[in-house]
């Protein structure tokens, strides 16, 4: 299935679901922590990781603009920023020009574990990004940018480029690149299944009766 296709089904879906579908295969350790949300309110992104680490920086004078140039510089179509900040938590690690020099590579969106700032200019472009925090400090002299399409974890979860990243308004979730097929058909037929149980519920049927006819929900 191309790409294109690909996102436009999970876009139809919901994290929870997905979720729901990786733990009941045995992967329960997918979604990233409950903090890493979107900036605003409809925020929804679907893609492949492009990982990204960095370090504190020990000297107000480092100045790592070029690497975070060319890095961004090999941002491709169709991919999603992805940031593991080692649990840095003094400046802001993704902006407003980061998020428009993505988007014209192709990049569909940013997962930043940490801070944004920018944040207007980001909401008003419509460009999806999901961090920790916001905050006005830049980051150089405060944090560099180091390496890129290695696999990186955040807390608990691993996440390997070209994993697929999936983020809605409950969350983001991580779906490992082998399992995005299986994953996909499993939640649609769950999305299916509760339709039919939400459209039981609004006529008026009874909670016992709606699990006998359609399961777990």
């Amino acid at each position: 299935m191309n790409f294109k296709d690909l996102k436009s089904r999970y876009e139809k879906l919901q994290t929870a679901a997905v979720g729901d579908v990786l733990d009941g295969m045995g992967f329960r350790d997918q979604n990233l922590p409950w903090d890493l949300q979107a900036l605003s309110t409809g925020m929804r992104l679907f893609g492949k990781a492009f990982t990204i680490t960095g370090r504190a920086s020990g000297s107000k004078s480092d100045n790592d603009m070029p690497v975070r140039v060319k890095m961004l510089s090999e941002l491709t179509s169709g991919t999603i920023a992805v940031m593991s900040t080692d649990n840095f938590r003094n400046c802001a690690h993704w902006g407003e020009i980061m998020s428009f020099a993505a988007r014209n590579n192709g990049c569909v969106g940013a997962v930043i574990d940490g801070g944004v700032r920018d944040a207007r200019a980001i909401m008003d472009a419509k460009f999806p990004v999901f961090c920790r925090f916001r905050h006005p400090g830049e980051s150089t002299g405060r944090w560099n940018v180091s390496n890129w399409q290695t696999p990186i974890k955040i807390e608990n979860v691993e996440i390997n480029p070209d994993d697929y990243i999936f983020g809605d308004e409950d969350g983001v979730i991580v779906i490992p690149s082998a399992l995005v097929m299986e994953a996909l058909i499993g939640t649609e037929e769950i999305a299916e299944r509760e339709a039919g149980m939400r459209e039981a519920l609004f006529e008026g049927g009874a909670i016992e009766e709606v699990f006998k006819r359609f399961g777990h929900f």
